[in-house]
């Protein structure tokens, strides 16, 4: 919350160190298996501020290590999509200045269900189904 608040208050390197630091303790808490991880991790809160500054190349990273720590998250993928886009966009920009890339569902779904085939099961319409 205290991140999300300095970027409002135009802020952006205190923002970015805040959620760090939070992302960070996060990664360093041992989840047990009973119990539920983060609805919306710090590491890929971490991402869409990036993206937010408009630096997709650091939000990628994030969203990458959320991807590694949270398999198939579509949040961390359609983050990762997003940022990829972006980078693309920026290396090859134009004067037109900066817009923002929209995602395309396909292939976030693509990649969804690479990541889904590599965990233990998938998740389709919100119901857990065992991986064939």
């Amino acid at each position: 919350m205290a991140a999300w608040s300095a970027q409002a208050d135009h802020q952006p390197e205190k923002a970015a160190v805040i959620l760090r630091s939070a992302a960070d303790d996060e990664d360093a808490i041992e989840k047990l298996p009973l119990t539920p991880g983060p609805i919306v991790p710090a590491r890929e809160q971490l991402g869409e501020l990036l993206l937010l500054q408009n630096n997709p190349g650091g939000a990628r990273k994030e969203f990458e290590t959320a991807i590694v720590n949270s398999p198939g998250r579509r949040g961390a993928l359609q983050g990762k999509a997003q940022a990829e886009r972006s980078e693309a966009s920026n290396s090859s920009a134009s004067n037109s200045g900066p817009t923002r890339n929209k995602v395309h569902i396909y292939e976030v779904h693509r990649q969804y269900i690479a990541q889904s085939s590599k965990a233990k099961s998938t998740c389709v319409i919100g119901f857990l189904l065992p991986a064939v």
